[in-house]
């Protein structure tokens, strides 16, 4: 049995030790407990919280279990689609532009939407096979140039192949 390392957070006033001094208890588990205020939640921010980048990590994941859910053959190429937002022309411009010479990358603008801060979609596709770290690095890599030129990315999709007909 390894060791368990929970984390509460109760509203100010309240003792987290009996409520989990109870949750242990329930598991039948020895444990030790520290409790330390932290009004700014600075535990939290610097270590419970995801960085950008597992957070994009764990936002592919979720999409290759999807596509697995569905009976996807990874390893069948297909077009993939990404998605990036500006909330002007101007930038999304020079998005397409630098996307636009990279290989494997074919990048279009979207018609204008009609209402939100980010108006100016566009898309970019590129063929393969979808492997996670290979998916990861391609996210990254279009939301790092993403927000290099103002835009904000919102993830990606493709179609399902090899699925059951």
């Amino acid at each position: 049995q390894g060791k368990w390392h929970l984390s509460l957070y109760t509203a100010p006033g309240v003792d987290a030790e009996p409520i989990a001094a109870e949750l242990l208890d329930a598991a039948g588990r020895a444990y030790a407990l520290h409790s330390q205020d932290d009004p700014e939640w600075s535990y939290y921010q610097e270590f419970l919280l995801p960085s950008d980048d597992r957070r994009r990590w764990m936002s592919n994941r979720d999409v290759v279990f999807q596509l697995v859910s569905a009976g996807d053959d990874l390893d069948v190429p297909r077009t993939v689609d990404h998605w990036v937002y500006f909330e002007d022309d101007g930038p999304r411009r020079d998005f397409l532009a630098a996307i636009g010479g990279e290989d494997g990358f074919t990048a279009k603008a979207i018609d204008v939407l009609d209402e939100g801060d980010w108006r100016y979609p566009a898309q970019v596709n590129h063929d393969t096979a979808i492997e996670l770290e290979a998916m990861h690095q391609v996210t990254l890599h279009l939301s790092r140039l993403a927000g290099e030129h103002d835009g904000w990315y919102d993830g990606w999709g493709c179609p399902v192949q090899g699925a059951p007909g």
